[in-house]
């Protein structure tokens, strides 16, 4: 296997050289997105011109890619399929598939772990700050990596939100994963939470980050974060940075962000260039932020009052006004994680094509038990992040909730009878 891969990894080297421009065809989500940044810097210390696209539709990008004047293709993605006869150029793949042929590059690890991997082999000129990202959310980076980091790289553990260098009112206050009601969004419930907790939120007129509090405080913020959903996690400080950006989880998140937003070239950018694009970036994870937490105020509020219609084991949410089309899944995620009831939930979304439904559930109910009921009634789903999800023309809007509320209940109400 290894022999395979060093083989491959000898292959691309040798199209790079010979390359006079490389196009990188990146999946967007974050690990691919980040992977696609090392490669192109790898590119800039090779002296090779390159471009990037980013696809959510892989079908759509090959089409267009017969068009693109560039001498080799590289994408990257986390499960990829290619069929080769489509591409009429040199081609490469970075994937986490098991096969490995001429031109798949294939490794067992995060996306950005493998091209940090790849451009060593090629240029030891690679960042592993962007390697190390990948393990953010899961730790347990490779003890290879952190060498490479130890002069750089300062790691700890905590149970907080936000980065660990905001200060304490911004860290709780852009919470929204989980949702803190009564605290996210509300500057005024952050001080009254640290108060609360007995913490010193400000000191010779600067107020405290994380970092800045003492180890009996960071015990005291979090057993209260701890009653609130907040797990521990370990916390990776870039010693070299003194913004937000210090805490790898944030500068993660802020990558996620910026592809959210629709803006995936803006995260590799701040993956190249953090100095130069930071403040830029932080306004896009900002924004997304307020717009999120907004939202779920609004939702939080409205399970509190009843607002919403149901009847039987469904309940629907009509969101217009409430929630922009791009945050439609992080919103759905976030709400069933501190949605307590045993309710299939549809959410009802405007979209620039007319209504998406994103259709969820806490409890253990089979939701495919709707889908052959709601085909036969002419709507056709589909399963996506664990969601039901159906698209549909405005007009069908008020028909598919009277659907949903009456057939739907009751055959939820049959499922849990057997």
């Amino acid at each position: 296997m290894y022999e395979s891969l060093k083989n491959a990894c000898k292959t691309f080297s040798e199209q790079l050289e010979l390359s006079s421009s490389i196009k990188f065809v990146v999946e967007k989500n974050a690990e691919a997105v980040i992977a696609a940044a090392l490669l192109s810097q790898l590119c800039v210390q090779k002296s090779v011109n390159f471009s990037l696209s980013f696809f959510t539709n892989l079908e759509k990008t090959l089409l267009e890619i017969e068009k693109d004047p560039s001498k080799l293709i590289f994408f990257i993605g986390n499960k990829l399929t290619i069929p080769e006869e489509k591409i009429k150029k040199p081609f490469f793949i970075l994937t986490k598939e098991s096969a490995l042929h001429h031109h798949t590059l294939s490794f067992p690890c995060p996306l950005p772990l493998s091209a940090y991997v790849l451009a060593k082999m090629i240029n030891q000129k690679a960042e592993p700050v962007l390697a190390l990202l990948a393990f953010v959310k899961e730790g347990n980076p490779p003890e290879e990596l952190l060498t490479d980091l130890s002069k750089r790289i300062e790691i700890t553990s905590g149970i907080l939100v936000g980065s660990a260098a905001q200060p304490l009112q911004k860290m709780l206050g852009y919470c929204a994963n989980p949702f803190l009601p009564g605290i996210s969004g509300s500057e005024d419930g952050c001080f009254s939470f640290l108060r609360e907790m007995g913490i010193s939120y400000k000191e010779n007129g600067r107020f405290k980050s994380w970092t800045d509090l003492s180890q009996q405080e960071q015990q005291r913020l979090s057993e209260g974060l701890q009653l609130r959903g907040i797990s521990k996690r370990t916390v990776f400080l870039l010693k070299e940075e003194d913004s937000e950006l210090k805490d790898l989880s944030f500068w993660y998140e802020t990558i996620e962000a910026c592809i959210t937003f629709g803006n995936p070239s803006l995260a590799v950018s701040l993956c190249l260039y953090p100095k130069k694009f930071k403040q830029k970036a932080l306004e896009v994870f900002l924004n997304i932020r307020r717009s999120l937490i907004t939202s779920l105020e609004w939702c939080y509020l409205g399970f509190s009052s009843g607002q919403f219609p149901e009847k039987g084991n469904i309940l629907l949410i009509p969101t217009t006004g409430h929630i922009p089309e791009h945050l439609a899944y992080d919103f759905v995620s976030i709400v069933l994680k501190w949605y307590t009831d045993t309710k299939i939930v549809f959410f009802i979304v405007p979209s620039v094509k007319g209504v998406l439904v994103l259709c969820g559930t806490k409890n253990n109910i089979n939701i495919q038990s709707l889908v052959p009921a709601l085909s036969s009634s002419g709507y056709k789903g589909r399963f996506e992040k664990n969601l039901l999800v159906f698209e549909l023309e405005s007009e069908k809007e008020p028909l598919f909730c009277e659907t949903v509320l009456t057939l739907g209940g009751k055959i939820l109400s049959e499922e849990i009878v057997r």
